[in-house]
Protein backbone atom coordinates (compact mmCIF):
# COMPACT_ATOMS: atom_id res chain seq x y z
CA UNK A 1 0.00 0.00 0.00
CA UNK A 2 1.28 3.38 -1.03
CA UNK A 3 0.38 5.65 1.87
CA UNK A 4 2.68 6.49 3.92
CA UNK A 5 1.23 6.08 7.78
CA UNK A 6 -1.95 4.66 7.01
CA UNK A 7 -3.43 1.83 4.38
CA UNK A 8 -7.18 3.76 4.38
CA UNK A 9 -7.00 6.79 4.78
CA UNK A 10 -9.78 9.08 5.76
CA UNK A 11 -9.16 12.60 3.85
CA UNK A 12 -10.92 15.68 4.73
CA UNK A 13 -11.13 17.59 1.26
CA UNK A 14 -11.89 21.44 1.56
CA UNK A 15 -13.96 23.37 -1.34
CA UNK A 16 -11.73 26.11 -2.63
CA UNK A 17 -13.57 28.47 -0.64
CA UNK A 18 -13.14 26.61 2.52
CA UNK A 19 -17.04 26.31 3.27
CA UNK A 20 -17.39 22.74 3.05
CA UNK A 21 -15.60 19.97 4.18
CA UNK A 22 -16.04 16.30 3.05
CA UNK A 23 -14.22 13.45 4.75
CA UNK A 24 -13.10 10.86 1.82
CA UNK A 25 -12.32 7.12 3.17
CA UNK A 26 -9.44 6.60 0.04
CA UNK A 27 -9.57 2.24 -0.57
CA UNK A 28 -7.54 2.92 -3.53
CA UNK A 29 -3.88 2.72 -1.94
CA UNK A 30 -3.49 -0.82 -2.59
CA UNK A 31 -2.07 -2.83 -6.06
CA UNK A 32 -4.76 -2.56 -8.13
CA UNK A 33 -5.96 0.61 -6.70
CA UNK A 34 -9.47 -1.05 -6.18
CA UNK A 35 -11.01 -1.06 -2.35
CA UNK A 36 -10.96 -4.70 -2.47
CA UNK A 37 -7.46 -4.25 -2.02
CA UNK A 38 -7.36 -3.75 1.96
CA UNK A 39 -9.08 -7.30 2.19
CA UNK A 40 -8.00 -9.76 -0.10
CA UNK A 41 -4.54 -8.99 0.88
CA UNK A 42 -5.14 -10.65 4.28
CA UNK A 43 -7.41 -13.37 2.79
CA UNK A 44 -4.65 -14.16 0.20
CA UNK A 45 -1.79 -14.36 3.38
CA UNK A 46 -4.43 -15.62 5.40
CA UNK A 47 -5.05 -18.61 2.94
CA UNK A 48 -1.70 -19.79 2.47
CA UNK A 49 -1.22 -19.64 6.52
CA UNK A 50 -3.58 -21.95 6.97
CA UNK A 51 -2.98 -24.14 4.30
CA UNK A 52 0.72 -24.47 4.72
CA UNK A 53 -0.34 -25.58 8.29
CA UNK A 54 -2.85 -27.87 6.95
CA UNK A 55 -0.04 -29.28 4.23
CA UNK A 56 -3.51 -28.74 1.46
CA UNK A 57 -3.57 -27.03 -1.89
CA UNK A 58 -6.63 -24.89 -3.11
CA UNK A 59 -8.48 -24.06 -6.49
CA UNK A 60 -9.71 -20.22 -5.88
CA UNK A 61 -12.99 -19.76 -8.41
CA UNK A 62 -13.80 -16.16 -8.92
CA UNK A 63 -16.40 -14.48 -11.33
CA UNK A 64 -16.01 -10.40 -11.67
CA UNK A 65 -17.66 -7.73 -12.99
CA UNK A 66 -14.08 -5.64 -12.56
CA UNK A 67 -11.99 -4.91 -9.70
CA UNK A 68 -13.02 -8.05 -7.49
CA UNK A 69 -10.71 -9.95 -10.25
CA UNK A 70 -7.38 -8.40 -10.35
CA UNK A 71 -8.13 -7.79 -6.66
CA UNK A 72 -8.02 -11.27 -5.91
CA UNK A 73 -5.39 -12.39 -8.72
CA UNK A 74 -2.74 -9.49 -6.87
CA UNK A 75 -3.66 -11.38 -3.65
CA UNK A 76 -2.84 -14.83 -4.96
CA UNK A 77 -0.41 -14.72 -7.77
CA UNK A 78 2.67 -15.61 -5.75
CA UNK A 79 0.98 -18.03 -3.65
CA UNK A 80 2.66 -21.69 -3.59
CA UNK A 81 -0.64 -23.45 -2.84
CA UNK A 82 -3.19 -21.53 -4.40
CA UNK A 83 -3.99 -21.84 -7.95
CA UNK A 84 -6.73 -18.95 -9.17
CA UNK A 85 -9.56 -18.99 -11.78
CA UNK A 86 -10.78 -15.91 -12.82
CA UNK A 87 -14.11 -15.24 -15.10
CA UNK A 88 -14.54 -12.00 -16.35
CA UNK A 89 -17.16 -10.53 -18.79
CA UNK A 90 -15.20 -10.14 -22.51
CA UNK A 91 -16.85 -7.45 -25.38
CA UNK A 92 -15.80 -4.67 -23.81
CA UNK A 93 -17.96 -5.08 -20.23
CA UNK A 94 -15.15 -4.11 -18.25
CA UNK A 95 -12.13 -1.10 -18.69
CA UNK A 96 -9.28 -1.50 -20.47
CA UNK A 97 -7.15 -1.29 -17.39
CA UNK A 98 -8.65 -3.65 -15.42
CA UNK A 99 -8.28 -6.27 -18.13
CA UNK A 100 -4.74 -5.69 -18.49
CA UNK A 101 -4.50 -6.05 -14.75
CA UNK A 102 -5.68 -9.58 -15.27
CA UNK A 103 -4.39 -10.76 -18.35
CA UNK A 104 -1.17 -9.78 -18.36
CA UNK A 105 -0.30 -11.38 -15.24
CA UNK A 106 2.21 -14.14 -16.17
CA UNK A 107 2.30 -16.57 -12.73
CA UNK A 108 1.50 -20.43 -13.30
CA UNK A 109 -1.04 -19.91 -10.63
CA UNK A 110 -2.79 -17.47 -12.02
CA UNK A 111 -5.97 -18.73 -14.86
CA UNK A 112 -7.97 -15.81 -16.69
CA UNK A 113 -10.91 -16.67 -18.80
CA UNK A 114 -13.26 -14.00 -21.03
CA UNK A 115 -16.61 -15.35 -21.03
CA UNK A 116 -19.97 -14.20 -23.04
CA UNK A 117 -22.56 -12.27 -21.45
CA UNK A 118 -22.38 -10.43 -18.13
CA UNK A 119 -20.47 -10.53 -14.15
CA UNK A 120 -24.64 -11.36 -13.32
CA UNK A 121 -24.13 -14.20 -16.57
CA UNK A 122 -20.46 -15.39 -15.23
CA UNK A 123 -21.76 -15.97 -11.32
CA UNK A 124 -24.00 -18.76 -12.69
CA UNK A 125 -21.63 -21.30 -13.67
CA UNK A 126 -20.04 -20.62 -9.84
CA UNK A 127 -23.32 -21.13 -8.31
CA UNK A 128 -23.65 -24.68 -9.46
CA UNK A 129 -20.16 -25.57 -8.51
CA UNK A 130 -20.46 -24.84 -5.18
CA UNK A 131 -23.21 -26.70 -4.87
CA UNK A 132 -22.11 -29.63 -5.36
CA UNK A 133 -19.96 -30.68 -2.43
CA UNK A 134 -18.58 -33.80 -3.40
CA UNK A 135 -17.02 -31.45 -6.83
CA UNK A 136 -15.95 -29.03 -4.14
CA UNK A 137 -14.59 -31.26 -1.45
CA UNK A 138 -12.48 -32.85 -4.03
CA UNK A 139 -10.96 -30.01 -5.64
CA UNK A 140 -10.71 -28.02 -2.73
CA UNK A 141 -12.85 -25.29 -4.33
CA UNK A 142 -13.19 -22.07 -3.07
CA UNK A 143 -14.37 -18.65 -3.64
CA UNK A 144 -12.76 -14.92 -2.73
CA UNK A 145 -15.84 -13.19 -4.32
CA UNK A 146 -17.83 -11.35 -1.22
CA UNK A 147 -19.76 -14.74 -1.34
CA UNK A 148 -17.13 -15.79 0.86
CA UNK A 149 -17.86 -14.65 4.74
CA UNK A 150 -14.06 -13.44 5.11
CA UNK A 151 -14.30 -10.74 2.70
CA UNK A 152 -17.82 -9.56 4.74
CA UNK A 153 -15.83 -9.62 7.92
CA UNK A 154 -12.59 -7.96 6.65
CA UNK A 155 -14.81 -5.09 5.24
CA UNK A 156 -16.73 -4.62 8.91
CA UNK A 157 -13.27 -3.47 10.12
CA UNK A 158 -13.33 -0.93 7.64
CA UNK A 159 -16.23 1.03 9.02
CA UNK A 160 -14.82 1.23 12.93
CA UNK A 161 -11.18 2.36 11.67
CA UNK A 162 -12.52 4.82 9.35
CA UNK A 163 -15.02 6.22 12.11
CA UNK A 164 -11.86 6.06 14.22
CA UNK A 165 -9.72 8.45 12.35
CA UNK A 166 -12.60 11.21 12.50
CA UNK A 167 -14.21 10.20 15.93
CA UNK A 168 -12.22 8.63 19.11
CA UNK A 169 -12.63 6.02 21.31
CA UNK A 170 -14.60 8.39 23.62
CA UNK A 171 -17.06 10.28 20.94
CA UNK A 172 -20.45 9.17 20.27
CA UNK A 173 -21.16 11.24 17.40
CA UNK A 174 -23.80 9.45 14.26
CA UNK A 175 -21.95 8.92 11.07
CA UNK A 176 -23.30 8.50 7.33
CA UNK A 177 -21.56 6.76 4.81
CA UNK A 178 -21.93 7.21 1.26
CA UNK A 179 -21.42 4.05 -0.29
CA UNK A 180 -21.39 3.35 -4.07
CA UNK A 181 -23.09 -0.06 -4.60
CA UNK A 182 -22.77 -3.36 -6.62
CA UNK A 183 -22.75 -6.62 -5.23
CA UNK A 184 -24.10 -4.70 -1.68
CA UNK A 185 -21.36 -6.52 0.15
CA UNK A 186 -19.65 -3.33 1.30
CA UNK A 187 -23.17 -2.27 2.74
CA UNK A 188 -23.83 -5.18 4.22
CA UNK A 189 -21.04 -5.06 6.17
CA UNK A 190 -21.62 -1.70 7.15
CA UNK A 191 -25.07 -2.87 8.36
CA UNK A 192 -23.09 -5.50 10.07
CA UNK A 193 -20.97 -2.63 11.65
CA UNK A 194 -24.06 -0.58 12.92
CA UNK A 195 -25.53 -3.98 14.19
CA UNK A 196 -22.13 -4.23 16.20
CA UNK A 197 -22.63 -0.65 18.04
CA UNK A 198 -20.77 1.58 15.56
CA UNK A 199 -22.98 4.80 15.91
CA UNK A 200 -23.89 4.47 12.02
CA UNK A 201 -26.81 7.12 11.55
CA UNK A 202 -27.63 6.48 7.82
CA UNK A 203 -25.99 4.50 4.99
CA UNK A 204 -26.58 6.57 1.71
CA UNK A 205 -26.57 4.16 -1.23
CA UNK A 206 -25.67 4.94 -4.91
CA UNK A 207 -26.39 3.03 -7.73
CA UNK A 208 -26.06 3.82 -11.76
CA UNK A 209 -28.22 2.78 -14.39
CA UNK A 210 -28.37 -1.12 -13.22
CA UNK A 211 -30.60 -0.06 -10.37
CA UNK A 212 -32.34 -2.99 -8.27
CA UNK A 213 -31.12 -1.82 -5.11
CA UNK A 214 -32.83 1.45 -5.59
CA UNK A 215 -36.09 -0.08 -6.76
CA UNK A 216 -35.88 -2.70 -3.84
CA UNK A 217 -35.43 0.07 -1.14
CA UNK A 218 -38.41 2.33 -2.78
CA UNK A 219 -41.14 0.14 -3.37
CA UNK A 220 -40.08 -3.27 -1.06
CA UNK A 221 -39.85 -5.45 -4.68
CA UNK A 222 -36.42 -7.26 -5.74
CA UNK A 223 -36.46 -7.77 -9.38
CA UNK A 224 -34.27 -8.36 -11.94
CA UNK A 225 -34.19 -6.66 -15.18
CA UNK A 226 -34.13 -8.44 -18.51
CA UNK A 227 -30.05 -6.87 -19.10
CA UNK A 228 -27.24 -5.24 -17.58
CA UNK A 229 -26.34 -1.86 -18.80
CA UNK A 230 -23.12 -0.70 -19.68
CA UNK A 231 -21.95 2.50 -17.68
CA UNK A 232 -18.53 4.46 -16.94
CA UNK A 233 -18.72 2.51 -13.55
CA UNK A 234 -18.64 -1.55 -14.68
CA UNK A 235 -17.59 -2.74 -11.12
CA UNK A 236 -20.87 -1.43 -10.10
CA UNK A 237 -22.65 -3.10 -13.67
CA UNK A 238 -24.55 -6.30 -11.61
CA UNK A 239 -28.25 -6.92 -12.50
CA UNK A 240 -28.55 -8.85 -9.03
CA UNK A 241 -26.94 -7.90 -5.46
CA UNK A 242 -26.45 -11.31 -4.21
CA UNK A 243 -25.32 -10.11 -0.50
CA UNK A 244 -28.47 -8.64 0.00
CA UNK A 245 -29.51 -12.55 0.57
CA UNK A 246 -27.18 -12.44 3.79
CA UNK A 247 -28.98 -8.86 5.11
CA UNK A 248 -32.29 -10.72 4.59
CA UNK A 249 -31.17 -13.62 6.62
CA UNK A 250 -29.84 -11.07 9.31
CA UNK A 251 -33.29 -9.31 9.45
CA UNK A 252 -35.21 -12.33 9.69
CA UNK A 253 -34.01 -13.52 12.76
CA UNK A 254 -31.84 -16.22 10.79
CA UNK A 255 -34.96 -18.10 9.28
CA UNK A 256 -33.19 -19.68 6.30
CA UNK A 257 -36.61 -21.31 5.04
CA UNK A 258 -37.88 -17.52 4.74
CA UNK A 259 -34.99 -16.42 2.44
CA UNK A 260 -34.58 -19.19 0.77
CA UNK A 261 -38.43 -18.91 -0.27
CA UNK A 262 -37.70 -15.25 -1.52
CA UNK A 263 -34.53 -15.94 -3.51
CA UNK A 264 -36.14 -19.22 -4.92
CA UNK A 265 -39.12 -16.93 -6.38
CA UNK A 266 -37.07 -14.21 -7.70
CA UNK A 267 -35.13 -17.04 -9.51
CA UNK A 268 -39.12 -18.44 -10.65
CA UNK A 269 -40.86 -15.32 -11.43
CA UNK A 270 -38.14 -12.38 -11.67
CA UNK A 271 -39.56 -10.62 -8.58
CA UNK A 272 -40.79 -10.82 -5.18
CA UNK A 273 -41.75 -8.90 -2.66
CA UNK A 274 -40.05 -8.20 0.59
CA UNK A 275 -42.28 -8.99 3.88
CA UNK A 276 -42.38 -5.73 6.44
CA UNK A 277 -40.53 -6.96 8.96
CA UNK A 278 -37.22 -7.36 6.59
CA UNK A 279 -37.80 -4.41 4.42
CA UNK A 280 -38.55 -1.50 7.02
CA UNK A 281 -35.44 -1.82 9.27
CA UNK A 282 -33.00 -1.49 5.77
CA UNK A 283 -35.14 1.38 5.18
CA UNK A 284 -34.43 2.89 8.51
CA UNK A 285 -31.00 2.80 7.79
CA UNK A 286 -30.56 3.23 3.96
CA UNK A 287 -31.25 5.41 1.87
CA UNK A 288 -30.83 5.06 -2.03
CA UNK A 289 -30.44 6.82 -5.37
CA UNK A 290 -30.09 6.00 -8.87
CA UNK A 291 -27.46 8.42 -10.97
CA UNK A 292 -27.70 8.37 -14.66
CA UNK A 293 -24.35 8.30 -16.43
CA UNK A 294 -25.10 12.17 -17.38
CA UNK A 295 -25.11 12.86 -13.31
CA UNK A 296 -22.14 11.09 -12.55
CA UNK A 297 -20.51 12.86 -15.44
CA UNK A 298 -21.86 16.03 -14.06
CA UNK A 299 -20.73 15.39 -10.42
CA UNK A 300 -16.99 14.56 -11.36
CA UNK A 301 -16.62 17.76 -13.08
CA UNK A 302 -18.77 20.13 -10.25
CA UNK A 303 -16.46 18.06 -7.41
CA UNK A 304 -12.89 19.02 -9.41
CA UNK A 305 -14.14 22.38 -10.01
CA UNK A 306 -15.03 22.99 -6.16
CA UNK A 307 -12.59 21.18 -4.63
CA UNK A 308 -10.29 20.17 -6.77
CA UNK A 309 -10.53 16.74 -6.17
CA UNK A 310 -10.70 13.69 -8.73
CA UNK A 311 -13.61 10.98 -8.19
CA UNK A 312 -13.56 8.03 -9.25
CA UNK A 313 -16.78 6.39 -10.66
CA UNK A 314 -16.72 3.15 -8.65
Amino acid sequence: FDFPDRVAPVVPVASKDGSKVINVFELFHGPTYAFKDLGMQFIGSLFEYLLEKQNRHLNIVVATSGDTGSAAIACCRDKKRIHIYVLFPGQGRISNLQERQMTTVIEDNVHVIAVDGTSDDADVPLRELFKDEDLRSNHGLCSINSINWARIMIQISFYFYSYLQICDLECSQKINFAIPCGGFGNCTAAFMAKQMGLPIDHLLISVNDNDTLHRLISTGVLSSTSSVKKTTSPSMDIQVPYNIERLFYLLSGQNTDLVKSIMDELAEKGSVTIPEEIISPIRAVCLSASVSEENVSSAFRQVLQDFDYILDPH
